[in-house]
């Protein structure tokens, strides 16, 4: 069985992002439109991760500072995001 972390995920995304988008950057014919079609979801899944982690974070101080509970669906793990269990 494998967790795997949702950050790692999130980095790995945007290292794609970034390795896709310096493809299309070049305006190699035929590579191009296929690695911009590529970049766009990583970078959608990077910023999603990156917007839910400081909605966390700021949740976290709240607990801390004035004992605000975290909303449940920050505590739940995303549909999809990275936190599934491998067998």
């Amino acid at each position: 069985m494998e967790l795997r972390d949702p950050a790692v995920s999130a980095r790995s995304a945007l290292s794609a992002a970034q390795a896709f988008r310096a493809i299309a950057d070049d305006g190699e014919p035929g590579w191009a439109d296929e690695a911009r079609g590529r970049a766009e979801p990583a970078e959608q899944r990077s910023k999603e991760f990156q917007t839910r982690f400081e909605t966390a974070r700021q949740a976290g101080k709240a607990l801390v500072n004035a004992g605000t509970l975290v909303p449940i669906d920050l505590v739940q793990a995303p549909k999809g995001g990275g936190n599934d269990v491998k067998r």
